[in-house]
């Protein structure tokens, strides 16, 4: 059995069984939707299809040259090619093929995001009852969303910086922060914060909005769910935050610090004008993207979850996040179908 806490637990052999079947189906899927591709759009959305294809073609031919480009890459550019680098098994198999790139891609980054959400939903729900079926369930719903797989099988893999930050959802949800000072979950918070930094530029408008509100969550949990004083659980929280940020800034002036020398002196609400639109339009293309009976279910079934304290807290925290990285992301452009 699997441990999601020290009270709940759920059934690993059923939950790995839908991995491979879910992996299966996947592979399925992307077969048949690459064979009806239309070829002319492609065009659109082979960036890094294209970066994926080199690297291996750089790989096979100079190992250290291959690792320089991608160092060099991830140290100053907005766009590095590290999500594509990251597939190189599936380009040293199948070379330029689309199937072997999306495929890929749908193994590598997809299957994965669709397990973590569903183990970030279940610390959410915490049914007792039966953990597992919950778990399923929510892996369902989140291997039939739409947003992941739209962009997914375009060619956009942004979805891989999803990896860390659901993991980093995780952590603070279970590792109790405002309970006890914890140094290693701290460092590895502070790796995870980063990462989606690291994956693709956008991703630090959600960054920005998580280190807003995890704070405070961390606080509320341990107040409800430990009585711990409201002193304590300030002070813990701070260490523990303070030490993943200074991990985080480390790891990021290392890796990135020609790109975030470049940031910092870059207007992007000026470069991306092209991407902006008016305020109104914004929802629009909200409402337009996930349709008024998705997101009237999603709110109706947040209903569900002000059963207690912990849940409610819990929902305010994604809601939260969701209105800072909106309004945040907003500001600069529009969102995009990767975005989403």
């Amino acid at each position: 059995m699997l441990s999601m806490s020290s009270e709940i637990k759920i059934n690993r052999y059923l939950i790995a069984l839908f991995a491979l079947a879910f992996a299966i189906l996947a592979t399925l899927h992307v077969a048949f939707y690459l064979k009806g591709e239309h070829h002319l759009y492609v065009n659109d959305f082979r960036n890094y299809w294209i970066a994926y294809w080199k690297s291996s073609i750089q790989f096979k031919q100079n190992i250290g040259d291959w690792a320089r480009m991608l160092r060099g890459e991830i140290w100053g550019s907005d766009y590095n090619s590290l999500p594509a680098a990251l597939l190189l098994p599936f380009s040293l198999v199948f070379g330029y093929e689309r199937f072997g790139y999306i495929w890929g891609a749908t193994i590598t980054y997809l299957v994965p995001v669709v397990l973590l959400s569903a183990k970030a939903a279940s610390l959410v729900v915490r049914e007792e009852e039966n953990p597992t079926l919950v778990f399923l369930m929510t892996a369902v719903v989140a291997a039939c969303y739409v947003p992941f797989w739209a962009p997914t099988l375009m060619g956009w893999i942004d979805i891989a910086g999803l990896i860390p930050l659901i993991l980093a959802f995780i952590t603070v949800r279970t590792a109790g922060f405002g309970k006890r000072i914890r140094p290693g979950m701290a460092i590895l918070l502070g790796l995870l914060i980063w990462m989606p930094f690291l994956i693709r530029r956008w991703y630090a408008f959600a960054i920005v909005a998580f280190v807003l509100s995890a704070p405070i969550y961390c606080m509320v949990l341990a107040r409800l769910e430990n009585r711990t004083p409201w002193s304590q659980a300030f002070v813990r929280t701070a260490v523990n935050f303070a030490m993943a940020g200074v991990t985080s800034l480390t790891f990021c002036l290392i890796a990135q610090g020609g790109l975030v020398q470049s940031i910092l002196n870059t207007s992007y609400a000026s470069i991306y004008v092209a991407y902006q639109r008016p305020p109104l339009e914004h929802f629009l293309d909200l409402w337009n993207n996930f349709g008024g009976l998705y997101l009237g279910l999603a709110l109706v079934g947040q209903m569900f979850l002000f059963k207690t304290a912990s849940q409610r807290t819990d929902a305010l925290f994604i809601n939260a996040n969701i209105v800072l990285l909106f309004a945040l992301f907003t500001r600069t452009q529009g969102f995009g179908a990767q975005h989403y």
